[in-house]
């Protein structure tokens, strides 16, 4: 008697297309945008069916997670197992990465943050979740940890970024002032990475300062500088305070 998996991956490859390296399911999709098909009264997940019927079965506790980011996608080169209550450094870190899509030089995680932009990932533990930062779980993976007591910061100073080049470890205040006094920073307008000007700096000061004096909520204020200028909570922040753009 045929196997309901075999079923099933033979139905599904009959309602697919060829997208560059994707095979795309046509048929219908959940809220998540995951295709599914019914089959016996229950929906199924097409790419954990063809996960299964490729790979002899799906790890328990695993969730198939796309390389390709495209949630229609089927081609079985495509499709990886994650157990997603792991907090294994292996297995969060190939969840990030799943989960990211590349902006300029950085590369960007895709799922929940924090209200400083932070990205985060939970975990299952000890009966309850964990919360872990992303760009945190990248850093211990490709280096093995992170030096107690150390922080994790941005050199491109965009809290959502991942990419392990952007990454580095340090007390942030200490490693800002030595590196001031050896003359290997660019500050302001001459930092490579920056997007703004002394003229926006000012117009952002002046308007925190508004805000201070009328006694409007300041979170509130600094959300909509924030949102404005389309920059990260944190970055306003550092700006408003000046731990960024110090002088003129």
């Amino acid at each position: 008697m045929e196997d309901y998996i075999d079923i099933l991956a033979k139905r599904i490859l009959r309602r697919v297309i060829q997208e560059g390296e994707c095979i795309v399911w046509q048929g219908a999709r959940n809220k998540s945008g995951e295709g599914v098909i019914k089959y016996a009264q229950r929906i199924h997940s097409v790419h954990r069916v063809i996960y299964a019927w490729h790979f002899n079965g799906v790890p328990d506790g695993a969730d198939i997670m796309h390389t390709c980011e495209n949630l229609h996608c089927v081609n079985s080169a495509h499709l990886w197992a994650s157990n997603k209550h792991s907090s294994d450094i292996g297995e969060l870190a190939k969840r990030v990465l799943a989960n990211t899509k590349p902006q300029g030089a950085c590369l960007i995680w895709q799922g929940g943050c924090n209200s400083l932009g932070y990205g985060r990932i939970r975990s299952f533990e000890d009966g309850k979740y964990t919360y872990h930062g992303t760009h945190r779980v990248i850093y211990a993976y490709y280096h093995h940890g992170i030096p107690e007591g150390l922080d994790v910061c941005h050199a491109c100073d965009t809290p959502a970024c991942v990419n392990i080049d952007h990454l580095w470890v340090g007390d942030q205040r200490a490693n800002s002032q030595d590196a001031a006094r050896k003359g290997r920073t660019n500050a302001g307008e001459r930092h490579p990475m920056h997007k703004l000007s002394w003229d926006t700096i000012h117009a952002i000061r002046a308007q925190w300062a508004s805000a201070q004096q009328s006694g409007q909520s300041l979170y509130g204020v600094q959300t909509a500088i924030a949102k404005a200028f389309g920059l990260s909570l944190e970055r306003v922040n550092r700006i408003v305070n000046g731990r960024n753009w110090k002088g003129n």
